[in-house]
């Protein structure tokens, strides 16, 4: 273990408590206050504190209400989207995820199994590429043009199987597909022999939150299949955007 580390998260941990000064800081953690100094300027030069001009006491920075906001907005689409998802495993039977987009990435961040013998090998908290997976490219196809337009700037594309989309003219194309039905496909082109159709999720903000998909064996689904699932992805992905208090309108719009 870092000591380094585990002595800055101590800082942080007694200032979730309250204000601090820098000596009852350093009587807390048993450590002299030049050592504890050079923590607190490394934590308030990346806001992860701030100090008082007045009364020169230490505070949690805005950066923690951040990454705690980021959370609980995940925590948020869960509860949103538990229900639409269990009805739409009860109805397909195969494998339903969830998804958000941490740029460049997308990240599952909950699943149903499917109930067939033959199941999807995935991983909540795994992360997979955005531009080549039904969720990913649901996820982007909704952003804003220059979030988009940075997202092609960041990423590096990699060819998984012979249908992966491996540049960003070929990626626009898509792109455009997506936004005008407002589903996306994923035909074998991040694991060759899985098919998934996804769809986005808006929330409150009319922003896209993230994104919702039907995994199944190429085996199992055709092309024909799984594209015949999309209205029902679609169907998900309208109620949880509506749990999350996103306005129709408005979804429609981003959706046009």
């Amino acid at each position: 273990m870092s000591l380094t580390v585990d002595k800055a998260l101590r800082i942080l941990e007694l200032l979730g408590n309250g204000e601090l000064r820098l000596v009852d800081l350093s009587a807390k953690l048993g450590e002299h206050k030049s050592t504890v100094q050079r923590l607190l300027t490394t934590l308030q030069a990346r806001g992860f504190v701030r100090q008082d001009e007045d009364s020169k006491r230490y505070s949690l920075g805005l950066k923690v209400l951040q990454l705690a906001s980021a959370t609980l907005a995940d925590m948020d689409l869960r509860e949103a989207a538990r229900e639409p998802m269990q009805h739409l495993g009860d109805l397909t039977k195969e494998t339903i995820h969830l998804s958000v987009f941490d740029e460049p990435h997308v990240v599952y961040i909950d699943k149903i199994e499917s109930t067939f013998p033959i199941r999807m090998y995935s991983r909540v908290g795994a992360r997979a590429e955005s531009y080549c997976t039904g969720v990913g490219k649901a996820l982007i196809a909704f952003l804003s043009d220059y979030e988009f337009e940075r997202y092609l700037q960041r990423v590096s594309f990699t060819r998984f199987t012979p249908n992966t989309i491996t540049n960003a003219k070929e990626l626009r194309q898509e792109i455009a597909r997506i936004r005008a039905q407002g589903y996306a496909l994923d035909l074998q082109e991040h694991e060759e022999g899985v098919r998934c159709a996804a769809a986005p999720i808006f929330g409150l903000d009319g922003r896209v939150a993230g994104s919702i998909s039907i995994a199944a064996p190429a085996f199992r689904k055709s092309e024909d299949d799984i594209r015949g699932l999309a209205p029902a992805v679609m169907a998900a992905a309208r109620q949880i955007s509506d749990n999350l208090g996103n306005n129709k309108e408005e979804r429609r719009k981003e959706a046009t």
